[in-house]
This record gives C-alpha cells, structure tokens and sequence, in this order.
C-alpha cells in the first residue's frame, strides 16, 4: 500500500498527472463540502432566493423549505458597505528606486500600461464583484491568468467554492497546493487546446455543483480541475537564470487526459484573496452574512409571529346579544347600512379591534434590526441613501465629520481593498511580461485626456526589481458635495488653492463646462512644461497665453526639478531639457516690446484745442479755390472767378 502523500502527491508523477490529481481534487472536494453549504445558505440569505432558485444544480437539496425575508437587512447593509468601498477608485502610480530621468520616463510609460490594460479587461467591474463576494462570504478572489484562447491577459472573479486546499495544508492561511474547479464548453475548451481534441471529446459531461459532480446535463459543458503546487524554494526574479528549486508544478486536467502540464517556478498562486474578517486558522473569511446569522434569524421568527398573528387576529370582531335582535345579514361592509336591534331587552352589537400583537414584541423587532446595524457599524439613514437623523440641516465640516466617524470601523477593509487593486495590477504586468516573451509583442491602448496611445511593454526596460506600485485615492476631498465644498472653502481661505483650482477640484456636473474652460490654461501649460522636460521639445509662448501663469508654473517644476536632481542625481533632467524651461520662464517674463511710432506721427503738430481754428493747410497752388474745414470755399464777393477745368482734369490743374 502506497503511503498516503505517494497518492496524492500528483506532483511527484513523472508521466500524465491527471489521475492522480483527480483523486486528490475529489478528496479535497468532498471534505469541504460543508463549507459549500454554508456558502450556499449565505447566499439565499443575501439575495432573498430559495436554493432551488439558484440552479438545477441545488434544487435537490432544499427545495421549497426557504422562507423568503420580509425585511432583508443583511443585503441593505452590504450594498451600503460595497457602495462605500467602491465610490473612489483606486489609482496607482508606478515608482522607482533610485531610477535616473530615462528610468523614471520608463516608469511614467508602465504606469499607463497598466491603466490600459485594466480598462481591455474590465478591472473596475472583476474587482467590485470580487469585494462583494468578501463581504457575502468572507473571502473574495479574483483570479490572473493568461487567456489561452487570445493569448491576453486578463482577470476573473472567482468563487470561494470554487477553490479548495487541504485542511492540514491550509492550516496557517498558506497552503502549498490549491485545487480549481470550472465548466468549459467543450468547442471552446478544443480551440484552446486543439492537439487534446479526441481527449475532449471522450471526456463526460458535468457541473461542479453537483457531488458527484460528473453527471448529465442539457448544456455541453466539461468539468475542468486545475491545480498549483508551490515550489520549496521559487525562482529569483533578480537572477536571470534562477529556477528554483523545481519541484513546483501546474497542471489542467479533464477526465481520462491531462490539457496542460508545466513547471510553476512562482512562489504565488495566480489568485488574489481579499477578507472581510481574516481569519485565525484557515484559508476561508468570514462574512457580514455569517455575522449577522443569528440576528437575522431571530428577527425572522419574530416577524413570522407578527404576521401570522395579523393573519389569525388581527380581523374586526363584532358582539352581537342574542337578545338584541339584530339579524347577521345586517352586519356588512355597505355604507350607511341601518341595524335595527331590540333595545329592551337586548344591546347593541360592538364591533372590537383587539391588540393582536404585544407593543414589547413590535420593540423587540425594532431592537433585533437596530442592533444589526450597530454590530457592522452602519448607520440605519445611510444605507437609505439619507442624512444621519438630526443632521439634515447640518454644515458640510459636520457631514465630513459623521462621515469620517463611520468609515473608521471599515478602514481596515478599505485598506485592504486598495492592497488587492495594486497586487492585481502587479500580477497582470508580470503576466504581460510573460505573454510578451512567449508569443511576441504585448501592447494595450491607454485612453488619455486627448487621445488614445498604443503603448508597448517591449519600450518599457524595467526589471521587476526596479518598480513597484503605489496606491493613491482618486480624490482627497469627502464625495458629499456640502462637504467637499467646505473643505475646498478650507483650502481657499488658507491660499492653499487658486481660484482657478477650487472650480477644477469642485468636480460637479453643473460647473464641469466652467470648469474646463477656467482651467484649461493651466492644463496647457502643465502639457507644455511636460513636453519641455520628458520629451526635450521646444515650445513657443504666444501672446494671447497668460504669462504670468505660465512663469509662475515654469518656476515651480523647474525648482521641483533642481531639487530632485540635487538628491538623486542620476534621475536630473538632461541640461538640455532644463536649458529648454529655462528659456520659457524667461520668455514668460520678458515683456511684449511697443510699436515704434511713424516718422509722420513723430512730426505732426499736435491737434488743436476744441473751437480754435484749423491750423493752416499746405500752400494751394495757382488757381486752386481756397479751402476750409468743411472743403473747397467759393470765391469772394468781387473776387476773380476761376476758370473752369475741362472734363477729367485732377483738382489743381493739367499735371505738368
């Protein structure tokens, strides 16, 4: 009998590894069935679905046993933690260490690559899934990997119970072995792999939400089981011809073939986790689901004897005296219908509305939902989209400060989330680099202010020793627009922003035509300066551009300049290029020359003063009428007449 490890130690096989790992990814499977359940409980309580809504694959399980929740607090305050983790997103600037002025340029390049390549693969909506699923469950993943049908790289959101490891190996959070399963259609899965072909097609049909998990389906899916073993001792990327240790291994596997096989010289498995609350021992979070289980619970027995009791109870009761009379046709629902009884020796009916449920019970439901909220720390009026009680006519500072009080309690998860975009990020360039070296020429379009860039990684010379990334929010001003007003209000009083800059940071819909328009001088002056420092291009200052503003910018990232050359200087800008932004400031300060006046203009007699008379013209010539301000003026009375001029003859005469 073979020792247990020879068994399942898939890795150690020198042939085909596929029978060995489906042992071992079947014994993982069935072991960790429980949590799947829990997983899928968590989920109906969530979206308010019976398990048989979920799917054909749990319809047998517990179909028609679930009761749908009148009052789902627990999706309410997910969606208002989710919508608070997402509403700023997370940038990310590339940086170097100790890089010179060529290497900083690189790392500029390498930072929009990896903005381009997030917007091809739709980053943004994979990540917000991913931390929806932390905040259901406990555990989000997402999962990088090169697509081997396009040969891009992309990334995928990928369910908990979709993944499994060894209890024993996972003990400390960081097993050395990971099992994935996932359906394939079975043409898709051979375009990928068309020399495995025959091998697709004998494989049988599945879903892996079924245990066993081989069994007949309408769709022509295949179960897929793919898995990592972590190598003792992985790689150096400092070192060019590092391999590691090599007894790490990847493989993908269907029934009764092996699709791919390869070494994993990493030491990471190509999954990104992200934990509502980490766990203590283990690989697997806890959720807001699984903390407010009980509560819900609770409130769901409690609302269930509120409605069954409106239900039994809760109707009008009419006492009729037998003595009285009346006859029950009487007693309707019509208006102004007339009851005669016997008021001698019989009373008249009494219609009675009893208290059918206790005020203690009503109160005991408001406090099981109040204390829900206080236990993940959300406010109640928040996650309706409403002011905090009592602060509707509150300042903006006030509203930045209650929104600040609130997120404390999420700021460790807020943190991580922004940990998870960057290994994300970093993860698809390292893969990008990979896809690079093996089919050739990885470029991806980066979507800028202006124009879309086709941006090459074989132009970007970075060892991944010489980067990193760091993590930057989009905005540091509060989303709240009474709030964000009052901090910018803030910045301006203290002269810690322009004008200019309060409209360019306001960011509202209403002021955005305003806005570009007052900044755009400032813009093309920071283009400018760029062109100027990063490019070595000469640019001219025209007149009708704002000189002063354009100095005053030249100064401040020439300064910039000096000083990051002074403490690191292989990162100084060429002489050149600092010449060039030394001659802009210059010829933003130099002032625009006057017109010289005209040698007529500089010897006219000055204009006389109002009601003198017109200084004397230039002497007429013989026979020409005299003139006055208001032209030719006729002859003096007794005066010699002038003689006519023939047809066509110029004013003074036959030219001579």
């Amino acid at each position: 009998m073979m020792p247990a490890g020879d068994r399942y130690g898939w890795w150690l096989e020198e042939g085909d590894p596929h029978v060995r790992l489906l042992m071992a990814a079947d014994k993982v499977r069935e072991s960790d069935l429980d949590r799947k359940l829990r997983m899928v409980e968590q989920l109906c309580l969530y979206s308010n679905q019976a398990q048989d809504e979920l799917g054909s694959s749990f319809g047998g399980r517990a179909a028609g046993t679930f009761e749908r929740l009148s009052q789902n607090h627990i999706e309410n305050m997910v969606h208002t933690v989710h919508a608070e983790c997402v509403q700023n997103r997370t940038r990310m600037t590339v940086v170097t260490s100790g890089g010179d002025y060529r290497m900083k340029k690189r790392a500029k390049d390498l930072d929009k690559f990896s903005e381009g390549q997030a917007y091809e693969d739709g980053q943004e909506q994979v990540g917000n899934d991913a931390k929806l699923d932390a905040l259901i469950w406990g555990t989000g993943v997402e999962k990088t990997l090169i697509d081997a049908a396009t040969n891009r790289v992309r990334g995928e959101r990928v369910i908990a119970w979709d993944i499994g490891a060894d209890k024993d190996d996972a003990r400390y959070g960081k097993p050395r072995t990971i099992y994935q399963w996932y359906v394939v259609d079975r043409a898709v899965l051979k375009t990928c792999y068309p020399d495995k072909a025959e091998d697709i097609d004998r494989a049988r049909r599945g879903n892996i939400d079924d245990y066993p998990y081989f069994v007949d389906v309408a769709s022509d899916l295949i179960v897929v089981t793919e898995s990592w073993h972590l190598p003792s001792r992985p790689a150096d990327p400092r070192k060019e011809k590092d391999e590691g240790s090599g007894d790490g291994r990847h493989a993908i596997v269907v029934q009764g073939a092996t699709l791919f096989d390869e070494p994993w010289k990493k030491g990471t498995f190509p999954f990104t986790f992200l934990y509502w609350i980490k766990p203590r021992i283990g690989m697997w979070g806890k959720g807001m689901v699984e903390q407010l289980l009980g509560q819900q619970t609770e409130l769901n027995r409690v609302l269930r004897h509120i409605q069954l009791s409106m239900k039994r109870a809760g109707n009008l009761k009419v006492f009729l005296d037998a003595n009285s009379g009346v006859l029950k046709t009487h007693l309707n629902d019509r208006v102004g219908t007339i009851v005669t009884y016997n008021g001698g020796s019989g009373a008249k009916p009494e219609y009675v509305v009893h208290d059918v449920v206790s005020p203690q019970v009503i109160d005991h439901a408001r406090w099981i939902a109040s204390s829900m909220y206080n236990v993940e720390g959300v406010n109640a009026m928040s996650a309706q989209g409403l002011l905090p009680q009592g602060m509707d006519k509150a300042s903006g500072r006030a509203i930045r400060m209650a929104d600040s009080v609130s997120s404390r309690r999420r700021l460790p998860f807020l943190r991580d989330c922004e940990t998870f975009d960057r290994e994300v990020a970093e993860s698809k360039i390292d893969l990008a680099k990979e896809a690079e070296e093996k089919f050739g020429n990885y470029a991806v379009a980066y979507h800028g202010k202006r124009q879309i860039d086709l941006i090459d990684l074989k132009d970007i010379n970075l060892s991944r020793d010489q980067w990193w990334l760091r993590v930057y929010p989009t905005s540091a001003l509060p989303p709240e627009p009474s709030a964000r007003i009052a901090t910018l209000d803030e910045w301006l009083n203290a002269q810690l922003i322009s004008k200019s800059d309060y409209k360019r940071l306001a960011d509202f819909p209403d002021l955005e035509d305003a806005s570009t328009l007052e900044t755009a001088m400032y813009e093309l002056g920071e283009e400018m300066i760029d062109l100027m420092l990063n490019d070595g291009e000469s640019v001219v200052v025209e007149p009708l551009q704002d000189k002063q503003l354009l100095a005053r910018m030249g100064v401040q990232r020439y300064s910039r300049a000096k000083v990051q050359g002074l403490v690191d200087p292989k990162a100084a800008y060429p002489e050149e290029h600092m010449e060039l932004l030394r001659q802009f400031i210059t010829d933003c300060l130099t002032p625009e020359p006057t017109a010289a006046p005209s040698p007529d203009a500089a010897g006219a007699a000055p204009p006389p003063p109002p009601g003198a008379p017109p200084p004397p013209g230039p002497e007429a010539p013989p026979g020409a009428a005299p003139t006055g301000e208001n032209g030719p003026q006729p002859p003096a009375p007794g005066g010699p007449t002038p003689a006519p001029t023939a047809p066509g003859t110029p004013p003074g005469g036959p030219p001579s």
